[in-house]
């Protein structure tokens, strides 16, 4: 448990002491004396969660299943530059409240502006990078892009994701034509084929109670992001691990602070 180590050489690390802590975080420290330490270090020890251990554990357990997964992976794809403005013009829609996010109809109408005459005459590179990109061994024509986030993202990070989403299914749609799959199969795979990944769920709805309301309960994700978009928590091990993967992930936690415990 490397990220448990690095929090402890993080407190370590920390200047001024206890007596630094009463003053930074009082409340803090009336409800969890000594363990007000820990308010100084979470939000970067999650972020380095999600950024490095999450992914890795993830990629590990696709391997497992027979898939090719890369984490960090960088992509190149070109589209044309109309299809990315009309992107970013969802985008700016989306983060002003001026529509409401629908997965569906906006790769719809990115599918139905590539019918244009002169669609192709100028084409633009970007580059995006998946936190844990999946293939087929069987067929590399079918591939996923996976952003691992924490359940409630900044709101320009909900406008950033939502763009590289938007860019990778476009890009997939084309790609999955080009290799002459049927329009519709094409458009269902490619509606798919990028998401965002909840590596847990804080929020007093569980997943299931999420998914009846068809709410998330995150303002910033709502206002730009279809719920269908994401998988969260259980979604997310399950899917990539495999039925009872995360129940599994639960029990082993439990386990590895157990014997955390007994050798402190």
């Amino acid at each position: 448990m490397n990220i448990k180590l690095e929090a402890y050489r993080r407190i370590q690390m920390l200047s001024g002491g206890i007596e630094n802590i009463k003053r930074k975080y009082p409340f803090q420290y009336l409800l969890f004396s000594e363990l007000s330490y820990s308010f100084t270090i979470q939000r970067s020890l999650v972020t380095t969660l999600g950024q490095k251990h999450i992914p890795n554990l993830l990629k590990f357990l696709v391997e497992k299943r027979g898939y090719i997964a890369k984490t960090n992976h960088r992509i190149e794809i070109t589209l044309p530059t109309k299809i990315v403005r009309r992107i970013d013009e969802i985008v700016n829609s989306l983060d002003s409240g001026r529509r409401k996010p629908n997965m569906r109809m906006e790769l719809k109408e990115l599918v139905d502006l590539m019918q244009d005459q002169d669609i192709k005459i100028e084409m633009k590179t970007q580059i995006l990078t998946a936190d844990i990109f999946i293939e087929d061994r069987r067929d590399s024509r079918y591939s996923y892009y996976i952003e691992i986030k924490t359940p409630q993202p900044k709101k320009e990070d909900c406008a950033r994701v939502k763009r590289k989403l938007l860019l990778f299914r476009t890009y997939k749609y084309m790609q999955l034509i080009r290799s002459g799959v049927e329009p519709g199969q094409a458009f269902e795979n490619a509606l798919y084929s990028a998401l965002i990944g909840f590596y847990y769920n804080p929020f007093k709805e569980t997943t299931e109670e999420i998914r009846r309301k068809k709410l998330y309960p995150h303002s910033f994700f709502n206002r730009i992001c279809d719920l269908n978009e994401a998988l969260i928590a259980e979604e997310l091990w399950d899917c990539l691990g495999g039925l009872g993967t995360y129940d599994e992930l639960v029990k082993i936690i439990d386990e590895v602070v157990k014997q955390f415990k007994a050798i402190e």
